[in-house]
């Protein structure tokens, strides 16, 4: 994602959806890749707008209009991390489809007329819509993304919680004696 791909007629950024179980660290990758990425910024799709990942209008204390780039214009070369992408607003969700088609976006509001570029990969995190996934169900049933923002992504990677008693116990216990030796210091 980082090295992107070629530039040519096709876009040459990757989006990449985690799709997966509750729990997983998929919030926490995002976070962390955030902080390791030289141009990139984070945000949750649970109060993102349309507005604020392509371009809004503000108004000024004068009473002027003036045009703001959202996440994916000011990112134009790097990285969004986009977070509870399935707990967007399904409007302001399909606002970034071309962004990820045509990388770029365009806003026609208050007799202002401008299109910025929004060359940006975006990696993803969703949520089974039902919980968990059932491996019985196609990708498309499993997450509440509608297939032609589902087909803008160039990797889509089921993350599935396995459950295995022992492992899951393994896990719990590193987790508590990190916690434990972190207060001790």
């Amino acid at each position: 994602m980082m090295a992107g791909g070629v530039e040519g007629k096709k876009r040459a950024d990757i989006n990449i959806l985690l799709a997966g179980d509750p729990s997983m660290a998929k919030s926490v990758l995002l976070v962390e890749a955030d902080k390791i990425t030289h141009k990139s910024m984070y945000t949750s799709g649970r109060g993102a707008s349309a507005a604020g990942l392509t371009i809004g209008m503000i108004k000024t204390s004068d009473g002027r209009m003036l045009a703001m780039a959202g996440v994916l214009p000011l990112m134009s070369g790097g990285i969004a991390y986009i977070d509870e992408f399935d707990k967007m607003n399904k409007d302001d969700r399909s606002a970034i489809h071309p962004a990820m088609e045509q990388q770029k976006v365009t806003i026609a509001k208050a007799g202002t007329t401008l299109t910025l570029p929004a060359k940006t990969s975006i990696l993803a995190a969703s949520n089974p819509k039902f919980g968990r996934f059932d491996s019985s169900q196609t990708l498309t049933d499993n997450i509440d993304i509608p297939p032609p923002l589902l087909s803008r992504f160039d990797l889509i990677w089921v993350i599935k919680d396995e459950i295995n008693i022992a492992e899951d116990l393994a896990k719990a216990n590193h987790v508590l004696d990190t916690f434990e030796n972190n207060n001790k210091k």
